[in-house]
């Protein structure tokens, strides 16, 4: 093994993905020329060697947040989308997925606010528009969440959720003949799940 120039301030050298790091006494690791890896270890059950946050890109970031997303740790997602935000700028996507996180954790205002940017960076973004309505629906703004569910089907009439989402709220505020066609394009594509039976019950009941 090559000695690694900076040795003195060095300690347990390892190897990550071909590259040689070695973890200095300041607890960060670094590679052969300098440059600092960022070490998740701390709340990680394995070691991930990454590149320096301050020098992350907003793919990076984006990345980070998903992985974060997937293992349920909430919280992380949400710092890493916002650092994409913070790096790249406004992206209807980074938008979409810290929105979508922020309503898991109940945040619906911030939630709210990060879908409508979406759709404002992406106006055609139908699962953005159907994001927004269920927040807005969740908020007590029904009319406009009306106006949102419609404005997915407009982009994407055969969109599954926004049928469900429009039909469920019209129901819900005693419009039933206005829902009941939604309530039929839902289980056109979908007759078995247990949202499909909830919709029979609503346009059958049974």
């Amino acid at each position: 093994m090559d000695e690694i120039p900076t040795a003195p301030l060095l300690r347990t050298v390892l190897e990550q993905s071909g590259r040689l790091l070695a973890r200095r006494q300041d607890g960060r690791l670094a590679d052969r020329a300098g440059q600092l890896y960022f070490d998740f270890a701390t709340y990680h059950e394995q070691v991930i060697a990454q590149p320096e946050p301050t020098t992350w890109t907003v793919e990076e970031w984006f990345e980070l947040g998903y992985r974060e997303e997937e293992a349920g740790r909430l919280n992380e997602a949400v710092t890493a989308y916002q650092h994409a935000l913070l790096t790249g700028g406004p992206n209807a996507d980074v938008c979409y997925n810290l929105a979508t996180v922020l309503s898991l954790l109940g945040r619906r205002g911030q939630a709210a606010e990060r879908f409508r940017q979406a759709v404002e960076i992406d106006p055609r973004y139908a699962e953005a528009w159907n994001g927004l309505g269920v927040m807005l629906e969740e908020l007590g703004q029904l009319e406009e969440s009306l106006v949102t569910y419609r404005a997915a089907l407009q982009l994407r009439p055969g969109y599954a959720d926004a049928h469900y989402n429009l039909a469920d709220l019209l129901d819900a505020m005693g419009r039933q003949s206005e829902a009941r066609p939604h309530w039929h394009a839902y289980l056109s594509q979908d007759a078995k799940s247990m949202w499909a039976e909830y919709a029979k019950q609503r346009v059958f009941g049974t």
